[in-house]
């Protein structure tokens, strides 16, 4: 069964989902632990977890910028490496 790329995206997207689930929770069951309230909890597990799409849209955005420099960007990283190498 071939999955078209909105299927691919879909089973993606809840696959990042489900791993977020215990992002969440390491981060709202210790102030729940310490006595911030269950809505303060949720919350604190909830705004850990909205960074990441605003990051998604950074990297996607910083991305279209970094494109065209791209070759520049890696020969200058293989010339730092070989660098590296050499002088070692």
């Amino acid at each position: 069964m071939r999955l078209t790329k909105t299927a691919g995206a879909l089973v993606l997207s809840l696959g990042i989902a489900i791993q977020n689930f215990p992002e969440g929770a390491v981060i709202s069951m210790p102030l729940r632990a310490e006595g911030e309230s269950k809505g303060r909890a949720f919350l604190g597990g909830v705004l850990y977890g909205v960074v990441e799409p605003i990051g998604v849209v950074l990297t996607i955005l910083a991305a279209l910028l970094v494109i065209p420099a791209l070759p520049y960007f890696l020969s200058f990283a293989a010339g730092a490496m070989l660098y590296k190498a050499l002088a070692e």
